[in-house]
């Protein structure tokens, strides 16, 4: 065995070094990539509870030829947020009414919050005619 050196398996301190900066560079353009995605995925589930809401709305009108309940006033809401809105304790979204709702009109709005908070789009609006509205642009 004189002159013969065996080698040792294993992975020397500058190959460690570099994939983890490989594996640095790949998170720092994967992540927003995929919050991105969970910020419009919310959006559309606040805009489909919209869409219901207005649904739900023009099937009471059908039965009383009214948005508004019998005395006058706006109907309570069958929901606020869906339960795929939100996890146990933080709603992404307040749904509701914007400004005042008549015998033959509503404007229904969702304000983002919390970890929705930073949404480009903001406030999310739907009227009885379907007309769709947002604080950006491309977002309905």
């Amino acid at each position: 065995m004189t002159g013969k050196t065996q080698s040792k398996g294993g992975f020397t301190l500058i190959e460690m070094m570099i994939v983890v900066a490989i594996i640095g560079v790949i998170a720092a353009i994967a992540l927003p990539t995929y919050q991105n995605h969970v910020e419009q995925t919310r959006r559309k589930t606040a805009q489909g509870d919209l869409i219901k809401l207005a649904q739900w709305l023009e099937r009471h009108y059908s039965e009383n030829f009214t948005y508004l309940n019998g005395s006058g006033n706006a109907p309570g809401l069958p929901f606020d947020h869906s339960p795929e809105n939100h996890q146990p304790g933080e709603a992404f979204y307040d749904i509701g009414f914007d400004g005042d709702i008549s015998q033959s009109s509503f404007t229904l709005h969702a304000e983002p919050k919390n970890a929705q908070s930073g949404d480009g789009c903001g406030t999310l609006t739907l009227d009885n005619q379907g007309n769709r509205g947002s604080d950006g642009s491309d977002c309905w």
